[in-house]
């Protein structure tokens, strides 16, 4: 068995997206009792947003349930644009597997993410250039990949070349910027030494493991009744709106009075709710919370957690085939209400675009993507209206 331990849900699917693409029988699971047997189990940390101690703490007691396990390979998702408590979560990892080395290959250059002489660009753009800048829990500030990471030298990060030899000991972070960079960095692997990424690298390694891509199945269509909730702060391409439009998807933003206010009036939501829930009957509808102006400490985290209960409300009252959920937290949050545990990748169509069955309950499925992804062209599905 393979384990992946990662630390927000969109990441856990992208893995499990890669996983089915390359033959695995792939299930996610956002908490660990009840353990279910894969080729790859793949674990959603959702650390991201705590504190640094708790963050760990966390880790380390998801290392010391998956160590019974004796998996055969393990591999720590990180962010691509190096958001989280990457080392030190690595290294609460290591400590509890015994490893003396790690190394982290961060870049993707497949989707543009290439890291060149310790310095992290995405599309040539340097990464405090970028809308990570505004990230509001890990707004990039530099592109230095060991001033982002390693800011204060407490794990003694060092940068390396794919030319390189990986050292014994300590944790390294590696220079890419194509995919034969990738397949270097998946040679040689060594059980004391932990691997950690994104998913182009998980991708590299699974090829190197002789885990060969098979061809993929056509998706099967998706249910009449479809809610995307739009849960990040990444801007929306309007042409992909206006064609949502077209196909007759209902776009309502999040009353300014919810984004303004933390004491705002519960019958607003109520409201919000029901106009969607009305909305329901006709046509399929697209939440989101797209508003500026505030600075009120926290706002990310309470907004997650009032798109999470007016997506609770709103299933509550109508029964959904399809949820379409953009952005790692609020897909945490929303399937943590939801009560939604246990997941089965069953269609990757786009690197991180991966859609899910909800195990348990095989009339429901449930597709996710990071806020910074784009949505594929195949979620442009017109609603059918029974007379």
């Amino acid at each position: 068995m393979i384990v992946v331990i990662a630390d927000d849900f969109t990441g856990a699917a992208e893995i499990g997206g890669i996983g089915i693409r390359h033959g695995l029988r792939v299930v996610i699971q956002t908490r660990l009792d009840e353990l279910k047997s894969a080729d790859l189990l793949v674990v959603v940390a959702h650390t991201r947003a705590l504190p640094e101690a708790q963050a760990c703490e966390k880790i380390k007691r998801i290392s010391d349930t998956l160590k019974t396990l004796k998996p055969d390979f393990i591999f720590k998702k990180i962010d691509s644009a190096l958001r989280g408590h990457i080392l030190s979560e690595a290294k609460a990892q290591m400590d509890v597997f015994g490893l003396k080395s790690a190394l982290i290959v961060a870049g993707n250059p497949s989707m543009g993410r290439v890291i060149r002489d310790g310095k992290y660009f995405i599309n040539d753009i340097p990464l405090h250039e970028t809308g990570f800048s505004q990230d509001s829990h890990f707004p990039a500030k530099s592109s230095d990949v060991i001033e982002v990471l390693d800011p204060k030298s407490t794990y003694n990060l060092q940068n390396i070349k794919p030319e390189n030899q990986i050292p014994e000991e300590g944790i390294v972070a590696a220079d890419v910027g194509t995919l034969a960079d990738l397949k270097s960095w998946s040679r040689d692997l060594r059980s004391e030494r932990l691997y950690a990424g994104a998913s182009g690298y998980f991708d590299a390694l699974l090829s190197v493991m002789d885990f060969k891509v098979v061809s993929r199945k056509m998706p099967f269509p998706f249910g009449n009744r479809i809610l995307f909730v739009g849960g990040t702060a990444f801007p929306k391409h309007e042409d992909f709106k206006r064609r949502l439009q077209e196909q007759g998807v209902v776009f309502s933003n999040m009353p300014r009075e919810i984004y303004e206010n933390r004491d705002f009036d519960m019958d607003i939501m109520k409201k919000w709710a029901d106009e969607i829930v009305k909305q329901f009957e006709t046509h399929n509808v697209y939440i989101t919370m797209q508003h500026t102006g505030s600075n009120e400490r926290g706002l990310a985290q309470r907004l997650c957690e009032n798109m999470g209960q007016l997506v609770w409300d709103v299933t509550s009252k109508v029964e959904m085939d399809e949820l379409l959920i953009e952005g790692g937290d609020t897909a945490a949050t929303v399937l943590e209400l939801l009560k939604i545990r246990k997941l089965k990748p069953v269609h990757e169509y786009l690197t991180g675009v991966i859609r899910m069955e909800v195990l348990g309950n095989r009339n429901f499925y449930v597709t996710t993507k990071p806020g910074s992804y784009k949505w594929t062209e195949d979620i442009l599905v017109p609603r059918t209206v029974s007379a």
